[in-house]
């Protein structure tokens, strides 16, 4: 992919890292200091990492919890890892990668120093291949990435307030400093320290746990070549990675033909909450997936046709703003002070399309 386009993404999901949440933080979620848990269901929680990476998912089983997603850096895992503890007395078992971007998988190793040969971890076939190729060179790139975090850590300390708008606890101060070391570590690191999946599937998976069903699955290639699904059936909850993400979609790495129909497919499910990779990170019911649908349809139809008119791609781009079926969706997606991420997202999109084209 462009190396502006990777640039410019680091670069804004480490600076939505660090925007204070207080605003929407509901009575349940729970403030560690460096995460923010939102309980889905009575053994489901949402994580929200504060400073760094991406939203990921905890599922609490009697035989073993699992997470999805290891988020930006090992300080981040250290934190779950943690929070994990105050929930329950049983250990992490399984760690599902959902996807090879970088904020998606480096805490792995974190939970390998921690729990040994016990846990396992899980990835379609494809994202195991890519996290050594795609995911180093993501990592080359990414200094500002690792960096921001410290400074947005600081930065929390020096506000001393909890999402809740109430002041600092003494716990939660320890783990926004323990956060800040471990993460100054990271962002030291001149080489890309990775671990791949112990398991790997190339359509499904499914994990027969004591209190929970987990079916982990693959559809077609979509905000990767590769995202993992998972799927808790009985309680209708989707963890979906970065297939969903706000305020916009992140297409840079996508295939949005193929996209459409991933999404048309789990517009299928019984679906109460939808658990997504950045913002949110909950969603309730499937109204935002049929958004996001319908703006890769209409973007893929008239990138298709562009590019059979023979224009270029910086051409359909720069005319892109004068389609009305694209444009009826900019507010759905974003305010005015937001425009310049919805161009973004209709760049990537067409510039993908005509890939696979």
């Amino acid at each position: 992919m462009p190396e502006r386009f990777l640039a410019t993404f680091l670069t804004s999901i480490a600076a939505l890292s660090s925007i204070p949440l207080c605003a929407d933080a509901a009575e349940k979620d729970i403030d560690t200091g460096s995460l923010r848990l939102v309980q889905v269901s009575e053994d489901v929680y949402a994580v929200s990492p504060k400073f760094a990476g991406a939203n990921g998912a905890v599922i609490l089983d009697e035989s073993g919890n699992i997470v999805v997603d290891s988020h930006g850096s090992p300080a981040s895992a250290r934190a779950l890892i943690e929070a994990v503890k105050t929930l329950s007395d049983k250990p992490i078992r399984y760690v599902i990668n959902t996807h090879w971007h970088l904020d998606h998988h480096s805490g792995n190793r974190t939970y390998r120093e921690t729990f040994g040969e016990n846990v396992v971890f899980i990835s379609h076939d494809e994202t195991r291949r890519e996290i050594p190729t795609l995911g180093a060179d993501q990592f080359r790139q990414a200094a500002a990435y690792r960096s921001m975090p410290i400074q947005a850590a600081s930065g929390a300390l020096a506000e001393n307030a909890d999402i809740h708008g109430e002041p600092l606890t003494a716990s939660q101060i320890a783990a926004i400093e323990a956060f800040r070391s471990e993460q100054t570590e990271f962002a030291e690191e001149p080489d890309f320290s990775y671990l791949l999946a112990d398991l790997t599937y190339s359509k499904s998976v499914t994990l027969h746990g004591e209190s929970n069903t987990i079916e982990i699955f693959f559809l077609h290639p979509a905000h990767t070549r590769s995202d993992s699904i998972v799927y808790i059936r009985d309680k209708e909850t989707l963890i979906v990675g970065d297939l969903l993400t706000k305020p916009i979609l992140w297409t840079w790495s996508s295939y949005p033909t193929s996209y459409v129909l991933t999404l048309k497919a789990l517009e299928q499910l019984p679906v109460k909450e939808i658990i997504i990779g950045h913002g949110g990170p909950v969603l309730e019911g499937k109204s935002y997936l049929e958004q996001a649908r319908r703006f890769l349809e209409v973007t893929v139809a008239y990138a298709t046709d562009a590019h059979s008119a023979g224009l270029s791609i910086e051409e359909a781009i720069r005319e892109a703003s004068a389609n009305v079926a694209i444009e009826s969706s900019r507010r759905r997606f974003v305010s005015d002070a937001e425009d310049e991420m919805f161009d973004q997202m209709v760049g990537w999109t067409i510039e993908r399309t005509y890939m696979e084209l």
